[in-house]
């Protein structure tokens, strides 16, 4: 019984991590998406590409609702992952990490997937690589992002 209280609250744990995400984005991202989606689709009007329709914008404006129910999903599944990722990682290295309580282990094996996950791969690949843009220097970005 207590390993399948320890994995569902593990799964549990994911789950509200990952729905914040998706609601986090929702709240604070996706406004920012739907202006700039705005702006194309009247660049498209204005070309246009495509006309000023009702039915224009209901396409439109279904997909966005599916984008944005989706969001939320892709949330839960990547906390339900990562969570099941460090519940995995904490079970069979629990008596090896350091710290006196299993608080203080958890603890130090989050800091540990966070600099692993994160940490290091942002000094690595940087969200937008330097130079970008420059064609002289296009071979040697190349080499070193990857």
């Amino acid at each position: 019984m207590k390993s399948f209280l320890f994995i569902g609250i593990i799964l549990l744990a994911g789950l509200m991590a990952g729905v914040t995400l998706g609601l986090v984005n929702l709240l604070l991202v996706e406004p920012l998406i739907d202006s700039a989606t705005n702006i194309e689709n009247q660049n498209l009007i204005n070309s246009g590409k495509s006309s000023d329709s009702p039915s224009f914008w209901a396409n439109y404006y279904s997909y966005r609702a599916w984008q944005k129910g989706g969001e939320i999903l892709a949330g839960a599944i990547l906390g339900i992952s990562y969570g099941s990722l460090f519940g995995i990682v904490f079970a069979v290295s629990k008596n090896t990490l350091p710290g006196n309580n299993i608080i203080k282990k958890s603890l130090v094996l989050g800091l540990v997937f966070w600099l692993v996950l994160y940490a290091v791969p942002f000094t690595k690949y940087p969200a937008n690589p330097p130079s970008v843009g420059q064609s002289s220097t296009i071979e040697f970005r190349q080499d070193v992002y990857l």
